[in-house]
């Protein structure tokens, strides 16, 4: 057997370049691919942490307008968003004088104006108060508008809107006139508790 290995050159050259294929196969898989998949892992962490970096200093930029934000809310320490006052009876007495003005400036007629009692819901505090008011249906939109887009902000909770009684003098044509009975609620937060 040993002379036919001798003599089959072709047989050799086979058994040589079946080992050596052997053998860079294996220093590929134990020592080229591990290193390559460190190196690629290195890389994703790398652009991850970039990634990060440039996350952190687009918040660091925004410094500036967060100190102004914070000094803001510091120097205004009531939230707009909730009706104030010391208790509750001033706080639906602002209440009130708020929807009169609101009505007024849309062109409504405001006819009477008296609170509603208060409720909780969810731990909040709300007062109402219910107003009615007539006039064209202009001016009772731009009144409902006006309510649902105020600051402190306040909900319209209920509304009765009807056609009013009105005499019109022949050949001249009015707009139609309006009642409507609005129930205004906002949530407080009184200023007088610690």
């Amino acid at each position: 057997m040993m002379d036919r290995w001798r003599n089959n050159t072709w047989l050799r050259r086979a058994v040589f370049l079946g080992g050596n294929l052997t053998a860079g196969l294996a220093l590929v898989g134990l020592f080229v691919l591990p290193v390559h998949d460190f190196f690629a892992d290195r890389e994703a962490q790398i652009a991850e942490r970039r990634a990060l970096l440039s996350r952190l200093e687009g918040i660091g930029a925004q410094q500036t307008s967060v100190q102004a934000l914070v000094r803001r809310a510091e120097a205004a320490p009531q939230q707009i968003e909730f009706l104030a006052g010391a208790n509750e009876g001033v706080a639906n007495a602002d209440l009130q004088t708020r929807l009169k003005a609101i009505a007024q400036a849309a062109g409504a007629r405001l006819r009477s104006v008296r609170a509603l009692p208060a409720r909780t819901n969810q731990q909040v505090k709300f007062i109402g108060a219910q107003i009615e008011i007539s006039g064209a249906l202009r001016a009772i939109h731009q009144t409902v508008h006006a309510v649902e887009n105020a600051k402190p902000y306040l909900f319209v909770a209920a509304a009765v809107i009807k056609p009013a009684l009105q005499t019109s003098r022949p050949g001249n044509p009015e707009e139609p006139i309006l009642d409507a009975q609005l129930d205004v609620i906002g949530a407080v937060q009184l200023t007088g508790r610690e």
